[in-house]
């Protein structure tokens, strides 16, 4: 069973890694592009393809990715592994933070019209999801080697 916890860990935090740079440097970008181009109604057409459609990507990945780490902290209790987890589930904590308050209030504030300023900053606030994808995904990658 550990085994199948940490390679699922493994792939879900990969795929979280990866979904988070495109979204970062592609994706979120191109808002402001578009944004500052279409009309109010072609935008709100395009925003609500892209949240629906990355949501079928980005919402099982970070599901598993969760339940894997509450399940390994509660059943790794050796040093390494509680450091390793407790770091891991801090970066996890602070991901669903930044989304829940900031990303999903700014999506929803996009949802309605293009605005470059709600764009603009949810590139910048997005750089602190990207910082905790990529350094979970080195621990995770740690953690997949030490068993």
């Amino acid at each position: 069973m550990l085994n199948l916890v940490i390679v699922a860990q493994l792939a879900a935090t990969a795929v979280m890694f990866g979904a988070i740079w495109i979204v970062q440097l592609l994706v979120y970008p191109s808002f402001e592009d578009v944004a500052a181009s279409v009309s109010p109604d072609a935008w709100r057409r395009f925003h609500a393809r892209h949240t629906g459609r990355i949501t079928w990507i980005v919402g099982p990945a970070m599901l598993v990715e969760a339940c894997a780490a509450l399940w390994l902290l509660i059943t790794l209790p050796s040093q390494i592994w509680v450091v390793l987890n407790v770091l891991g589930a801090g970066l996890i904590a602070l991901v669903w933070v930044v989304t829940i308050i900031v990303s999903s209030i700014h999506h929803s504030r996009l949802s309605n019209e293009p605005n470059l300023e709600i764009a603009h900053r949810l590139v910048q606030w997005n750089w602190v999801r990207t910082i905790a994808w990529t350094s979970r995904l080195l621990i995770v990658v740690i953690m997949t080697i030490q068993v």
